[in-house]
């Protein structure tokens, strides 16, 4: 059982996101078909678990078609997928960059930001990510502050998408995360936006975390 501790520097607990993705075209106007559609594959909100490195991601919102949970255990550095439409349990090492390249850190600045009265820093970062023919180039901003704070060494051996590098720089889970994605070669930006709504510390029961991955078939991503 993971079992979170007051005395604990770092954050140990759950915390719920809300999540939106929306297609913008050239004239900033919403694709409201996506919008529709990306609500059933990913979820209106996710309840994160989180310790010690260890995360367990749960998805939750009406009629989904896509996202059921997703888990990543630290010591074997394996990330687990599972969707709501079959049985099969996608597994993947985030050891490697999966061609993401030319990381760089924009800005970063420390308590100018104030969102629901929560005084946050912003972190702003670039990378670009080949993808099925195209290159993205990946804009990323995170608000955060030390009431998440974390260990970023728990995820030194987590390189896909620069996530080490970034926890490396704010040593926290953010409050907001915002994700725009842009490519010479499409029209339409994609725009993700995850803000935090609840956050609660609490013992985490791993076992029944893990109970949820047991006997499925596996398949490698």
């Amino acid at each position: 059982m993971l079992v979170s501790c007051s005395t604990s520097k770092y954050f140990q607990g759950t915390i719920t996101y809300r999540f939106e993705s929306n297609l913008h075209n050239e004239n900033n106007e919403v694709n409201l078909n996506y919008s529709k559609y990306s609500k059933r594959e990913f979820g209106e909100y996710f309840v994160e678990y989180h310790k010690k490195g260890n995360y367990f991601r749960d998805y939750k919102g009406k009629d989904s078609i896509g996202l059921d949970f997703q888990l990543y255990l630290k010591k074997t550095n394996i990330k687990y997928t599972k969707y709501n439409y079959n049985d099969t349990l996608y597994w993947e090492s985030t050891t490697t960059l999966n061609g993401a390249n030319n990381f760089e850190v924009l800005v970063k600045t420390r308590n100018d930001t104030l969102i629901n009265n929560e005084r946050l820093n912003l972190l702003v970062t670039e990378y670009k990510l080949p993808y099925k023919g195209n290159v993205f180039k990946m804009n990323e901003k995170y608000y955060y502050n030390e009431k998440l704070k974390i260990n970023p060494k728990d995820y030194i051996k987590y390189k896909k998408y620069f996530l080490y590098e970034t926890f490396k720089e704010m040593e926290s889970l953010p409050f907001l995360y915002i994700k725009k994605s842009t490519s010479n070669s499409l029209s339409e930006t994609l725009i993700e936006s995850t803000q935090l709504i609840d956050q609660k510390e609490k013992k985490i029961d791993l076992k029944s975390i893990l109970n949820r991955i047991k006997d499925k078939p596996l398949k490698e991503l």
